[in-house]
């Protein structure tokens, strides 16, 4: 990759806000309308397959395409929401034989931001910094290596000669978000579709609060200083964990719409899903310990489940990106929620929490699509019973935390 040289005075420029449509209405009525229209084509298709034994793939295909283009028309938050559950199961909305067809169709979602143009992120990042880019990195490469929803992402080196990521955000996409955001009704129609419109059976989840939850996870993606005091807090509590990475933060170079970081190289996912069975166990395993160790030891669930924020290594280590999406809970909701101890009894009878939503579904389809075959109660038991690790990279951890509490003792 070659730099890219541009004149320091690029224009200040925003990103046009073609397509979003702003109205209330207009932003909620098709939504609404195509969930009534798939829960009513959701209900003949059982009952075909009932009376005749028709395979409802066509169904399922047509439903998941209506949707994926409805949700990348809007643009918006409802864009983001959609790429976020892209690699999610739709749990029982959607029988497991056809959970692919909809992860796909929502997949396409993520390749649907194109980049901005290299004068423009130079004007933004230069104006976010305060200065030309030439005082702040010794090197900087325009192409980015990655453009998403909400930013994308440049390779770089500093004049110390560290290699660095820096992601910048679109102008104009906050404020588009934040619109999207305020109107309750236009996510609320989301969630409904996607994990009721699909299916005619009743599900236990709290549409309106998944609905305010995502809100919530959303509009935090936005503050990039946020998620920069998020990533500093994962990466000293793994510094120097044994198959847990977090890539550091250089705190100087990250304002509200630019963040910096240690650059990480790796496999992408792509890659690791044609890995060999021992390596997919590994970072499984590796993937399983971080999210669900962390919220019993610091409190914190990196809630976002999309599989591009993995680079995976030969060595069955995993390095974690990004981390606009956390949520951080209290320490007596953590013991409450104990599928062991004394409250075990009345949660099976208990509405899923939306602060549980993604993290009961979002982590489990990741390991699923990894194709792991991995102990997992033995797994689970160490986090729920302070149970003895029993596999290898479980007894590795154990002892770097021990390590780690002497060490903080003394």
């Amino acid at each position: 990759m070659s730099d890219v040289e541009l004149p320091s005075d690029a224009p200040d420029t925003t990103l046009p806000r073609d397509g979003i449509d702003g109205g209330r209405l207009r932003r909620t009525g098709p939504l609404v309308s195509l969930t009534a229209r798939t829960a009513g084509e959701a209900v003949m298709a059982r009952m075909r397959g009932k009376a005749t034994g028709a395979d409802s793939t066509e169904y399922h295909i047509r439903t998941a395409e209506r949707y994926a283009e409805l949700l990348g028309r809007s643009k918006g938050a409802l864009m983001k929401a959609g790429q976020m559950l892209s690699f999610t199961s739709a749990g029982p909305a959607v029988p497991a034989e056809f959970q692919a067809i909809h992860q796909e169709a929502l997949a396409r979602l993520c390749d649907d931001a194109p980049p901005m143009a290299p004068q423009l992120a130079r004007a933004v990042l230069e104006r976010e910094l305060g200065c030309p880019a030439e005082c702040a990195f010794a090197q900087f490469h325009w192409e980015p290596l990655a453009a998403a929803s909400i930013g994308q992402v440049h390779e770089a080196r500093l004049r110390d000669g560290r290699e660095v990521a820096v992601k910048i955000q679109y102008p104009g996409v906050a404020d588009a978000i934040r619109a999207d955001l305020k109107n309750a009704e236009l996510l609320a129609a989301f969630v409904s579709l996607v994990f009721g419109g699909l299916s005619p059976r009743k599900l236990s989840f709290d549409l309106r609060g998944v609905a305010r939850e995502l809100s919530v996870r959303i509009a935090e993606e936005l503050d990039y200083r946020l998620e920069a005091a998020y990533q500093a807090e994962f990466a000293e509590h793994y510094c120097g964990h044994p198959f847990i990475h977090v890539p550091e933060v250089v705190a100087e170079l990250c304002t509200g719409r630019v963040l910096t970081q240690q650059l990480a190289r790796g496999l992408c996912w792509s890659d690791a899903l044609d890995a060999g069975q021992k390596l997919r166990d590994q970072w499984a395993e590796a993937i399983h310990r971080f999210a669900y160790g962390s919220y019993k030891r610091i409190y914190l669930f990196n809630a976002d489940p999309h599989p591009g924020n993995y680079l995976f290594h030969e060595d069955g280590s995993v390095s974690f990106l990004d981390f606009g999406c956390v949520k951080r809970f209290r320490r007596e909701q953590v013991e409450m929620m104990d599928t062991i101890g004394p409250s075990a009894n009345a949660l099976r009878h208990n509405t899923v929490s939306p602060d549980y939503t993604v993290m009961a579904v979002g982590v489990a389809s990741v390991i699923a699509q990894l194709r792991a075959g991995n102990r997992w109660g033995v797994i689970a038991a160490e986090h729920l019973e302070n149970a003895q690790p029993l596999t290898e990279m479980g007894k590795r951890e154990r002892a770097f935390f021990e390590e780690c509490q002497v060490a903080g003792n003394a």
